[in-house]
């Protein structure tokens, strides 16, 4: 377990540019895996686990999935919407 506002705080610290969102869904091997849904069109694997490790992130905060989308779905008060950020990731069944 990992603390996903933790993960969030570490990504907008890494890649300050965009906008993060990160949800837990089940994993069969593992518990849980982590999505990132980001506005950055550029950020890869790749990138995201070398900017995350360069930035002494423990391994368990490295998103497996990264979702690209234009906006992140908010809420009326202007928070993001997890809830509709974990049904897309369900949805996407991110294996």
């Amino acid at each position: 377990m990992v603390s996903l506002a933790a993960v969030e705080l570490k990504l907008q610290e890494v890649f300050p540019e965009a906008h993060h969102a990160v949800v837990a869904i089940p994993d069969v091997k593992k518990g849980e895996q982590l999505v990132m849904f980001t506005t950055g069109p550029n950020l890869d694997q790749g990138k995201v686990t070398d900017g995350l490790k360069a930035a002494n992130a423990a391994a368990l905060m490295i998103p497996r999935n990264i979702v690209h989308l234009d906006a992140l779905p908010v809420l009326g008060s202007g928070k993001t919407d997890y809830v509709t950020l974990n049904a897309m990731a369900k949805e996407r069944a991110i294996a």
